[in-house]
């Protein structure tokens, strides 16, 4: 009876699956973009994908995964969508990863799941995935907007990280922290021992 939101559904995508075949039940998923060769080589999507929306994708590979999973897809801008419509979206997820490159898009969807009372985690590489961070948003803790202060002084545009070879294992790692996170943020309730490492992280 969990929901994860994924704005931004790329590099995230072995994230997405990590989280279906855990168990969660229902996936909310954002992204604009279609799957490009260059994607191939830091995702799980595959040649057939190529040309296809990232969110129709993704689905097609976790319906395979979960034939029951329940999903929402958003294919469009949603910096253009209408703030009521984007707001109601993330008020249903029990916890949203931040994956995009796009600064003005982190800082919208991080405010509206901050002004709804939902944790969100910002994921994000640094040039050539050199290195990369997580930044955990719990309501009412500190809002993204006050952690990173400093990010939002030049331009918002952010700064997409180009595929290079052996980037995947870089993505995997970082998704392989990020999916420890959401596991702990949703057994928060029931299994304490989990939810220690989020209140940690």
């Amino acid at each position: 009876d969990k929901r994860v939101g994924f704005v931004g559904v790329g590099a995230s995508m072995h994230l997405v699956a990590s989280c279906v075949r855990a168990g969660v039940g229902a996936v909310t998923l954002w992204d604009m973009d279609v799957v490009d060769e260059p994607n191939l080589g830091r995702t799980a999507f595959t040649l057939r994908d190529v040309g296809v929306p990232k969110v129709e994708a993704a689905a097609g590979h976790l319906l395979h995964i979960n034939p029951s999973l329940e999903f929402a897809l958003h294919d469009g801008d949603v910096l253009a969508s209408p703030t009521p419509t984007w707001r109601a979206q993330l008020a249903q997820c029990d916890v949203v990863v931040i994956g995009t490159d796009n600064q003005q898009v982190q800082r919208a969807a991080a405010r509206l799941a901050y002004e709804e009372g939902v944790t969100a985690l910002l994921v994000g590489f640094y040039a050539r995935a050199a290195g990369g961070e997580v930044v955990v948003v719990e309501p009412p803790g500190p809002c993204y907007e006050c952690q990173m202060r400093t990010r939002f002084e030049g331009d918002e545009r952010g700064v997409a990280v180009a595929s290079e070879p052996g980037m995947g294992f870089d993505c995997e790692h970082l998704d392989t922290i990020v999916g420890s996170l959401v596991n702990a943020e949703l057994l928060r309730d029931t299994q304490p021992r989990a939810a220690a490492l989020f209140d940690h992280a």
